[in-house]
């Protein structure tokens, strides 16, 4: 099965089958694990992936993460790699290998180029039997299938979903575009709706956090170079006049959820957050501010 498609009906291969992602920004030096959101939103929570990504960079979303190794097993795992590291560190041969052989089930491959080779291999691994997706147009898909036909991208510094479904939630409940990165992270009550608060309180909870770690720690998932300067500047900026103090934090939040007032939303908006409500980074969407103030 090698046709390319960019469909969600499903990303769950036949046995022996894999699904295979070309995102070529996984090659680049910025926005490494930008695909991740994205492929937790269509169920996959297992990811593998060089440890020193995991290590370095911050989790914008929950995930679980599994470090490889040959009796790695299981029903559902996704691999993020790059014709790089498959050449000059780690290989992802055995991990194939199983996927092969069904011990692995459900695989998701996320690799920088259609021509990836496997070190040792001869052939490249869109030779063998999978389903081939575009990141760029399964992003697209999803979004439209959460937001509605008449869905545009709002930012156009990133295409990693978390932050356009960011910047479209802000939209909605404001009637504003944020049309840079950086406006989700100026914190006030615009925002105090977004998970780009508990980004906040999750640093603040790391005392030693420098302006470097955190530019460090957003390059995987930001692909711009001034937009990841001007994201690490303004959570910088808070980090310091909130003292590091993430109960401080939490409590500024609550007081903006106290005085945000709703605006009036048409039945497509309503239906666009009902779905994201489900989601993880959005809790606040099914707290006890938003809720009472949506339905009334």
């Amino acid at each position: 099965m090698n046709s390319t498609q960019s469909s969600l009906e499903t990303l769950s291969p036949p046995p022996g089958c894999y699904n295979l992602i070309i995102d070529s920004q996984v090659g680049k030096n910025l926005g490494m694990l930008r695909a991740l959101p994205l492929i937790k939103r269509l169920g996959h929570t297992r990811f593998t992936f060089v440890y020193k990504w995991h290590k370095l960079s911050f989790p914008l979303t929950s995930y679980e993460y599994v470090q490889a190794h040959k009796n790695l097993q299981g029903k559902q795992l996704v691999c993020i790699t790059n014709q790089r590291i498959e050449t000059k560190s780690y290989s992802i041969k055995d991990i194939l290998h199983r996927v092969t052989s069904q011990k692995i089930g459900n695989f998701n491959l996320v690799v920088d180029r259609k021509d990836f080779v496997v070190r040792g291999w001869l052939r490249p691994v869109a030779d063998l039997r999978h389903v081939q997706y575009d990141y760029k147009n399964l992003s697209k898909d999803y979004e439209l299938r959460v937001f509605g036909k008449n869905f545009k991208g709002i930012l156009r510094e990133t295409e990693n979903v978390l932050f356009q479904e960011m910047a479209w939630v802000y939209h909605l409940i404001t009637g504003k575009h944020a049309k840079k990165i950086e406006k989700l992270f100026i914190f006030d009550k615009e925002t105090c709706l977004l998970p780009s608060w508990d980004i906040l309180i999750n640093l603040a909870r790391v005392k030693t956090t420098q302006f470097d770690r955190i530019k460090l720690g957003f390059s995987f998932w930001v692909e711009k170079t001034r937009a990841l300067e001007r994201i690490s500047d303004k959570i910088w900026t808070a980090l310091r006049e909130f003292n590091y103090d993430a109960r401080e934090i939490e409590e500024n939040r609550r007081e903006l959820l106290k005085k945000w007032e709703p605006i009036t939303m048409q039945k497509e908006t309503l239906i666009a957050l009902e779905r994201l409500k489900e989601l993880d980074e959005w809790r606040i969407l099914r707290s006890e501010f938003f809720l009472p103030k949506l339905h009334s």
